[in-house]
């Protein structure tokens, strides 16, 4: 799906939500024509935002696994606090990476959550939620097999998905 599709989609799933807003960044972002960098994104919010402000990054387990593979992932602490949740297949990790441990307040996983307001950036902290099947990629093969994405997907997503007829001919 396009980014604009993605980021409809984004709206739609959180619409109601108190304190949750699609931000259209990444969307300016990829406008420029170069990679977009996690990096670069929490430089944006940490300048619009200060100095001061508290930022924190949400990412799956699966995307902490691979974390030092990324660009510029060292400087990541510096701009934001990472909260990693569980994602199926993807448990949270007790120990850590020798290098991640050197990047992050504390050394390793941050357990006071008061933290996260205490200091702008720089606690890894585990963030316990309930497991949730739906991903790109499962709601992409359940659409691609001909599958109902309902129980993957908020409806008003489903309904837009089916509306636009996405992820027909692509899965995986």
């Amino acid at each position: 799906a396009s980014a604009q599709h993605r980021a409809q989609m984004v709206t739609l799933a959180i619409d109601g939500q108190a304190g949750l807003d699609m931000d259209p960044l990444e969307l300016a972002l990829a406008g420029s024509g170069r990679p977009s960098y996690t990096v670069d994104t929490l430089e944006h919010l940490r300048c619009a935002g200060g100095p001061d402000v508290s930022l924190a990054w949400l990412i799956g387990a699966d995307s902490l696994a691979s974390l030092e593979q990324w660009h510029q992932w060292q400087r990541l602490f510096a701009l934001a606090h990472v909260l990693v949740v569980s994602r199926p297949g993807s448990p949270l990790p007790q120990a850590l990476p020798p290098a991640l441990c050197r990047q992050v307040r504390g050394g390793g996983w941050d357990t006071d959550p008061q933290a996260l307001l205490q200091y702008p950036a720089g606690c890894l902290h585990r963030l316990d939620l309930p497991l949730h099947a739906g991903s790109a990629t499962a709601v992409r093969a359940a659409m691609a097999a001909g599958r109902a994405v309902d129980a993957l997907v908020p409806a008003a997503v489903a309904r837009y998905i089916a509306t636009h007829n996405l992820y027909r001919l692509h899965a995986g």
